[in-house]
């Protein structure tokens, strides 16, 4: 089982004239996060685990569907605004809103900026520009920082933005290892419903039990 990212790789050659079959995994193409968790069936098509891997997805889909219903009944007098992502080096990347997490986004009930543009990458963006469509943000998510300090040590122009003013930054970072690695692009491919209600947890906490735990996300200190 390989992942093809679209460059020349001389190894799936390699394995075919040894007479080995190759199968792609392009769980990373799809952009509903159903549609990623879904990928588990091809698993369980493969090691005679069809039906297991069936039940698990369904449950899953389930509970994603109930947590965007529940939005959906929800009242909003007012959709909270949303920021994500990074300064690196003067560019801001931000997900188009047919992405993966700009998806989240909108099934999370946010109001965000870019959620009818249908690109399906990253978007580009200067700090100025930035500012300009989320200086007024309600949260900021995805932040790499774990800190408001920290945060705004990394560039001033951080503590310009109303979501860092009133303290809504927030990462991705609960499930980490010392190492660095990040159970988020792990367990939350296989269970989006996870990071939905932490989304959920972020906007419009109302909604979930009073003693809801995140399951990824950290509001910075």
């Amino acid at each position: 089982i390989m992942n093809t990212y679209g460059a020349s790789d001389p190894i799936p050659a390699r394995l075919q004239t040894a007479g080995i079959p190759i199968l792609y995994n392009m769980e990373w193409t799809e952009q509903h996060p159903l549609g990623k968790a879904e990928w588990i069936r091809f698993v369980g098509a493969l090691v005679g685990k069809q039906h297991e891997a069936d039940s698990i997805f369904e449950a899953v889909a389930k509970q994603y569907n109930n947590y965007q219903l529940s939005i959906i009944n929800y009242q909003l007098n007012k959709r909270r605004t949303i920021l994500s992502g990074n300064n690196f080096r003067g560019t801001w990347y931000v997900p188009a809103g047919n992405t993966y997490m700009g998806q989240l986004f909108q099934h999370a009930g946010a109001d965000y900026h870019f959620a009818e543009d249908t690109r399906t990458s990253s978007i580009p963006l200067s700090i100025e520009t930035c500012l300009l469509h989320f200086q007024n943000a309600d949260v900021w998510v995805g932040s790499n920082c774990h800190a408001l300090q920290e945060l705004a040590a990394t560039d001033e122009k951080h503590t310009w933005f109303k979501a860092y003013q009133t303290g809504e930054v927030y990462n991705f970072y609960r499930r980490t290892t010392p190492a660095g690695a990040n159970d988020f692009w792990e367990t939350g491919t296989v269970h989006p419903e996870y990071i939905l209600s932490d989304l959920i947890w972020v906007l419009y906490p109302a909604l979930l039990p009073t003693d809801y735990v995140p399951y990824f996300t950290n509001k910075l200190k």
